[in-house]
C-alpha cells in the first residue's frame, strides 16, 4: 500500500530505527534495496546541524503530537533538502511505539547568495 504513494513513506520505531520505506522513499535516498536502510536510525541521516531539531521532533510525534519540519538529509550520493510530515498517531509494534510520515524533497533555490 505505501509503494503507491508518490512521496516517500517511512514508518519509524520510537528509537529511530527505520522498519519500513516505500520505493520512493529508496529513490529519495538514492539506493536500489531497503536492505541497505531496514533497521539502521534514521538519525544518521541528518546531517549533524538538524540532529537536535529531528530529534526533537520525532520524540514529539511519538508521544501522539502532529509536525512539521525542513531539514537536511545525507543521501546516498548528496545531501538533500527535505521536509517531513508525521503522522501522530501510532501503533504499538514489538513493545515500542512507531509512526509514519511522509517525506517530500524540496527544490535547490538557484539562487546564489554572497
Amino acid at each position: 500500500m505505501i509503494d503507491a504513494e508518490p512521496e516517500s513513506i517511512q514508518l519509524i520505531q520510537k528509537d529511530g530505527t527505520l522498519l519500513e520505506i516505500n520505493t520512493s522513499g529508496l529513490k529519495m535516498m538514492e539506493v536500489e534495496s531497503s536492505d541497505v536502510l531496514i533497521g539502521k536510525s534514521v538519525y544518521s541521516l541528518v546531517t549533524p546541524e538538524y540532529q537536535k531539531a529531528y530529534r526533537l521532533m520525532h520524540e514529539s510525534v511519538c508521544q501522539g503530537s502532529k509536525e512539521t519540519l525542513e531539514f537536511e538529509m545525507i543521501g546516498f550520493k548528496g545531501i538533500k533538502v527535505l521536509k517531513i510530515f508525521t503522522v501522530g498517531k501510532h501503533r504499538k509494534f514489538i513493545e515500542k511505539k512507531h509512526h509514519y510520515c511522509c517525506i517530500k524533497s524540496i527544490p535547490h533555490n538557484k539562487t546564489m547568495h554572497y
